[in-house]
């Protein structure tokens, strides 16, 4: 009687190389979905963030019959980036609008002061002192504006604005949501 020893099976290294292509590619998915997961949630955000700032500006707006909040902003002009703050002086035609101060006050800490914020909002994926949305206030009428990551309801003014803006004028910051009255 012969005894017959049986060899342990293994895997061939075509198959190895297949296994680990399939989980490559299911790997690229997984990332690729999750990362456009991330920006659709950060522009969710955005979108609540500005129509909050929007609210508060009527709030502002019925108390003081002006969207404008002296001391902040650009030059103190209440217009500009709403988180950002640059005390820096600057020589005469250097700074904000050609004024010699930048940003002394953010437009954000002029809400929070009259108690429309606890903390406003912020663009979630710039720091807060780091530009983000942008506020201006003119003529009784004010507009707010944010960076989407993912533009995907554009009017015909190329602006995705779901629903809520009228156009807008080609900016170099390329803000692409804008929200406000300015439109009516």
């Amino acid at each position: 009687m012969s005894k017959t020893v049986s060899q342990p099976k293994a895997f061939t290294l075509i198959e190895l190389l297949v296994v680990v292509a399939v989980i490559g590619i299911l790997a690229t998915v997984v990332v690729v979905n999750i990362s456009s997961a991330q920006k659709k949630a950060r522009d969710t955000k955005r979108r609540s963030d500005l129509q909050q700032i929007a609210k508060a500006a009527e709030m502002y707006f019925l108390k003081y019959d002006t969207y404008k909040i002296p001391n902040t902003g650009c030059a103190n002009f209440g217009s500009g980036w709403f988180n950002y703050q640059d005390a820096t002086i600057y020589p005469p035609g250097d700074g904000c609008s050609g004024s010699t101060l930048s940003y002394p006050n953010t437009i954000a800490s002029g809400f929070e002061n009259e108690g429309l914020f606890t903390k406003a909002p912020s663009d979630p994926k710039n720091p807060p002192n780091n530009g983000g949305y942008m506020y201006y206030p003119s003529n009784g009428k004010f507009a707010i504006y944010a960076k989407l990551e993912l533009v995907n309801d554009k009017n015909s003014s190329g602006w995705d604005d779901g629903g809520l803006e009228c156009g807008g004028p080609d900016n170099v910051y390329r803000m692409n949501l804008r929200v406000g009255n300015a439109c009516e």
